[in-house]
């Protein structure tokens, strides 16, 4: 079963990612960037990683995958950012530093559950949010 780690420091918010994709993979919760950083550091075998951008702590979404990226095993694993956050200049930063795509919320668990879905099937189409 593929493995997904989800990064968020809202409980209800890990709980609608677990929710939408418990059935069809394994879910590992972070509470913050810190902690996202540490599990991605001991889960090498992770399919995915999904990310919230604003988060108390040392490290925001972006520093966190900033240095999730320096992982080697983790250099191209897929990342999406799952944020209220829809500044151009952020989604450009995240580009640079190979986010693969940005879910805005609010949004339901299917839409969750499709695009990752789809992106772990590698379908590809353009309502999937690649940037």
């Amino acid at each position: 079963m593929k493995k997904i780690l989800v990064i968020d420091d809202s409980k209800i918010a890990r709980e609608k990612v677990k929710s939408a994709l418990e059935k069809d993979y394994h879910v590992v919760e972070a509470i913050n960037g810190n902690d996202g950083f540490a599990k991605a550091q001991v889960k090498k075998d992770l399919s995915l990683i999904i990310s919230d951008f604003n988060m108390p702590g040392e490290l925001n979404g972006l520093e966190m995958i900033e240095k999730i990226r320096g992982i080697e095993q983790h250099k191209n694993t897929p990342i999406f950012m799952l944020t209220s956050e829809t500044s151009e200049d952020l989604r450009k930063r995240g580009k640079l530093l190979g986010i693969t795509g940005w879910i805005v919320k609010p949004c339901n668990e299917e839409i969750i559950k499709e695009v990752i879905r789809k992106y772990l099937d590698q379908y590809t189409s353009s309502s999937v949010y690649k940037l």
